[in-house]
């Protein structure tokens, strides 16, 4: 006699799953996910280059192992898979097999979360020390490290969390009775209230687009939602509302959907030919003068607020991508949507890919300009291993900790502003003939490299 999937275990599962993804594209995420292990093996490569010290480490300590937890991933995608699969059929044989993919997935997230957190811990042995490691990002936010050890050990308390929640589903599936903590799901997120750009924002957002300043570059605009307002902490001392457009994308090498969104309220240019306190050479001019770009071909240089690198808590880009795509796609589950926040996630591992090879761009011209020795490895692996990305710490499905993970820093320190023009500066240096240079000078560094056969 076949058994019977109980009640119980259904509505548990209708409700309050684990490992879910409602409305994700899984073609898209497993494809994002392919294309990844493709950029981080390219990443080894240089990284590595010209140091036999650093080969071996990557021997030892591969990106897709310790860095990025792509196992997790490749379970995580086949457990919502699994998930649908059931809803779709549900009787005993494929609750079993979504029971089953369930403890691989929390098994695998614990895992990862146990290496990166080694991974982090060697980095910092290598070229610093516990009393003396600061990071800050892009707008001043610092974590110490006593700091990032809690969110490191809470990532691995969440995966155990995660099997014992496993466990339970198990037993719930067997008949018996066990006590689950009150679901995750929260009510259904209200819509991001709309804005609007001013015609000086308008027409900077509008150059960055025309001359292919990244993503644009890279990929083509399937459609455009926006301007929305939203309020986050990460670009200024205290929380603030900034304009924002958001992009779906087609990425050209791939095919991969992604997705982008466009601070569209202040914007960052950067004088490299005027030094600051403390700055390398590559604030000096140096790096672009060696990658072939003149200073009058780039009298600034301008760098999106939104890139995923400038900042270690990307929490805002899961809960405006659920907003965005509530609007976009009225018929999903609106209640699973909201307390999952991944219906997009497929496009943000995407955006990741994307960041990954203008990363590898990067090192290349590193090397060029022999100002590897300056930059440090740790800071760049910690910055671009995006764990509020990829541990799904805004999936409520996935996120079984009562504490929300920090991410966003300890500390803050005003950002040295020596290079960085201010918002008056902004309107009355750039007219759009200098506008328009500013923002073609992406592309032409890319096609002077590739066509000196370096990049």
């Amino acid at each position: 006699m076949i058994p019977v999937v109980p009640a119980t275990f259904h509505s548990r599962v209708l409700a309050d799953p684990l490992f879910a993804a409602e409305g994700m594209d899984l073609k898209n995420a497993a494809c994002a996910l392919d294309a990844l292990v493709e950029v981080l093996a390219h990443l080894e490569v240089e990284y590595a280059r010209g140091s036999f010290f650093r080969r071996l480490f990557f021997v030892r300590y591969p990106l897709a192992r310790y860095a990025v937890p792509l196992s997790f991933l490749r379970t995580f995608v086949r457990a919502e898979e699994m998930r649908r699969a059931y809803l779709a059929s549900p009787s005993y044989a494929p609750a079993r097999r979504l029971i089953a993919v369930w403890h691989e997935t929390a098994k695998q997230y614990e895992t990862c979360a146990m290496r990166y957190r080694t991974l982090h811990r060697i980095l910092v042995r290598l070229e610093s020390s516990e009393r003396e490691f600061v990071m800050q990002d892009m707008f001043g936010r610092l974590s110490s490290y006593s700091y990032i050890e809690r969110s490191l050990a809470a990532l691995v308390e969440n995966g155990r969390a995660l099997r014992r929640t496993a466990q339970l589903f198990g037993q719930l599936l067997d008949g018996k009775q066990v006590e689950f903590s009150k679901p995750s799901c929260a009510r259904a997120l209200p819509p991001l209230p709309s804005g609007e750009m001013l015609p000086w924002q308008s027409a900077i957002h509008e150059m960055e687009i025309k001359h292919g300043v990244s993503p644009f570059r890279q990929s083509g605009i399937v459609e455009k939602l926006g301007p929305f307002r939203y309020t986050l902490a990460n670009f200024d001392e205290t929380p603030k509302e900034h304009l924002f457009m958001c992009y779906i994308c087609r990425d050209k090498t791939r095919g991969l959907n992604t997705l982008w969104f466009a601070q569209v309220d202040s914007f960052i240019f950067q004088d490299l030919w005027r030094p600051g306190e403390g700055d390398d050479a590559i604030v000096r001019g140096t790096y672009a003068a060696s990658v072939g770009i003149a200073r009058e071909e780039m009298p600034y240089w301008y760098e999106p607020s939104t890139h995923l690198y400038n900042t270690r808590d990307l929490h805002y880009w899961a809960d405006m991508a659920t907003r965005v795509d509530l609007v976009r796609r009225p018929h999903l589950d609106r209640a699973l949507v909201s307390c999952e926040r991944s219906s997009l996630f497929d496009m943000i591992l995407g955006e990741c890919v994307r960041d990954m090879r203008t990363m590898v761009s990067h090192l290349k011209r590193r090397a060029r300009s022999n100002t590897s020795k300056s930059y440090s490895a740790l800071y760049d692996l910690l910055t671009r291993s995006f764990p509020s990305v990829y541990y799904l710490p805004s999936n409520g499905s996935v996120w079984r900790l009562k504490e929300r993970l920090r991410l966003i820093g300890d500390g803050y320190e005003v950002p040295r502003a020596a290079n960085i023009l201010s918002g008056s500066e902004i309107r009355e240096r750039l007219s759009p003939d200098i506008l328009s240079i500013v923002m073609k000078v992406q592309k032409l560094r890319e096609d002077r490299g590739k066509a000196a056969g370096w990049l």
